[in-house]
């Protein structure tokens, strides 16, 4: 992890993601959030979250 996402990205280029080296880690992530297979895709129950209501428990 780097201090800004683009700095993060760009170490997930410069590292290989299968022994074959034919993908990075940045290009499996951007893979798997395509095919909504990715940990930053919320399921829909998560999706909607009320500030207003979070503040108050």
């Amino acid at each position: 992890m780097r201090e800004t996402v683009a700095d993060t990205f760009c170490e997930m280029e410069s590292r290989w993601y299968d022994r074959r080296n034919q993908i990075t880690e940045a290009q499996k992530m951007l893979e798997e959030y395509i095919n909504g297979n990715s940990v930053l895709i919320l399921p829909p129950c998560c999706a909607e979250v009320n500030i207003g209501q979070a503040q108050s428990m």
